[in-house]
């Protein structure tokens, strides 16, 4: 254990005592670390010393990081396109629950498709990501072709979207259709 952490669980130490040790805490720190690895530090709960009614005033002796298991979901907006007389021009949006890792969102993770039957032919498409929105945009490289179905999908799994945790999407594939308008 680091110097940074000797005071984890501890009272301050005075000139003539030694600092005493929380072994729950020490406990937690032990278990945590060989369940998941290294604690991340993107969320974080306050641990106080319970004994100590002082320190319940004061600021928190450490803050312990929680480990992200919350899988992302897609979530169609208003702005996804969906149904009929959708406009040829159109750019497929959707969004997510959560913030993703951009390098996850690449265009055979976000895919279009024109159907005509059975037969289903890609849509030639960037994919751009904006984490302030938690958007992602399928931006076709021309227009779409009027009266024709699409389906748009958003892929999972090993291989698929993750948050910025690396936490999968909560589903293996999310697809919507759309027809466009004549």
């Amino acid at each position: 254990m680091s110097d940074s952490n000797a005071l984890v669980g501890q009272e301050a130490a005075t000139a003539d005592s030694a600092p005493k040790r929380d072994p729950l805490v020490d406990t937690y720190r032990d278990l945590a670390e060989t369940l998941e690895g290294p604690l991340p530090t993107a969320r974080k709960s306050k641990v106080l010393a319970p004994d100590d009614p002082a320190a319940w005033s004061g600021p928190p002796l450490e803050e312990f990081p929680l480990p992200d298991k919350e899988k992302p979901r897609v979530i169609v907006t208003d702005n996804t396109p969906t149904g009929n007389q959708v406009d040829v021009a159109i750019n497929v949006t959707t969004k997510f629950s959560e913030a993703i890792d951009p390098d996850t969102l690449r265009p055979e993770n976000f895919t279009l498709v024109e159907k005509n039957g059975t037969t289903t032919t890609g849509v030639e498409a960037t994919v751009s990501y904006d984490p302030r929105t938690r958007t992602a945009t399928l931006d076709p490289t021309q227009n779409l072709k009027p009266g024709k179905q699409h389906e748009a999908t958003v892929k999972g799994g090993s291989n698929g979207v993750k948050d910025l945790a690396g936490n999968e999407l909560a589903e293996e594939k999310v697809s919507w259709n759309f027809t466009t308008k004549v």
